[in-house]
């Protein structure tokens, strides 16, 4: 794959997972909401908080990680032998890009899917007050 390639895609994808922020204060606003709603889909609520959150940390990291790639700050290949180090992952059969990005584009769908189901407890628990 062409390097300008790599660039485009590790940038592109920094961009779309750069948009969460807005979607983690939906999160904290649907959360709050369903607390104060009470009743007892609001433990179903506090995990799927507790789901989100780290979602949103892991996007968050992907975001600044991927804008590194894009930048040229940091290479693939690198961050996965600090990976290998530090014990969080392997350095063996590194991923290409496309495989990064929609490793990271994953993490995005699961939260947009989980922020549905959020919003679907939270108008059960506003119907069933």
């Amino acid at each position: 794959m062409a390097e300008n390639t790599r660039y485009a895609l590790a940038q592109t994808t920094a961009h779309l997972l750069a948009s969460t922020r807005y979607a983690a204060v939906g999160n904290v606003l649907l959360f709050a909401s369903a607390i104060w709603n009470g009743g007892y889909l609001s433990a179903v609520q506090v995990l799927l908080f507790a789901v989100l959150v780290y979602l949103h940390l892991r996007m968050d990291f992907d975001r600044r990680l991927f804008a590194d790639f894009a930048s040229g700050r940091l290479k693939p290949e690198n961050f996965d032998e600090c990976r290998a180090v530090l014990g969080l992952g392997r350095a063996a059969n590194a991923a290409e890009m496309p495989q990064r990005c929609l490793g990271a584009l994953k993490l995005l769908k699961k939260s947009i899917c989980l922020t549905a189901v959020q919003c679907g407890i939270l108008a059960v628990q506003i119907i069933y007050r």
